[in-house]
């Protein structure tokens, strides 16, 4: 059991903001590594292309992350079972409606490519 006084609102942002600027540039140093040394083992080899800094290595982490985007972060379809939360919040007529407009453009629900039962 815990024993003393809970941290103020303002502590907890200031814990948080320190524990994002420790733990963000440790994570920007390992995934800039990783892309550094898998592109400078594949990429000459398969493709050759020059090898790459760290800095490139980084420039190329931000690239992809504009160009492609940060796929499922935020998005409830990124949860598992999103789609069904989103399923099940809908009324019948509104289920109706979406299977209609899904079949119009010849696709399947997306609880049905997932594997799931939506009903």
């Amino acid at each position: 059991m815990r024993t003393g006084r809970r941290m103020s609102r303002g502590q907890r942002i200031a814990a948080v903001a320190v524990g994002f600027f420790i733990v963000m540039p440790l994570v920007v140093l390992l995934f800039g590594t990783i892309v550094e040394h898998l592109w400078n083992w594949l990429m000459p080899a398969v493709f050759h292309l020059p090898m790459v800094s760290f800095a490139q290595a980084i420039g190329l982490m931000v690239l992809s992350w504009i160009l492609f985007g940060l796929r499922g972060v935020g998005t409830p379809r990124a949860r598992r079972g999103g789609w069904r939360r989103e399923w099940m919040r809908l009324t019948p007529e509104e289920r109706e409606r979406l299977l209609r407009a899904l079949e119009a453009r010849h696709e399947r629900p997306p609880f049905e490519r997932e594997g799931e039962v939506g009903g």
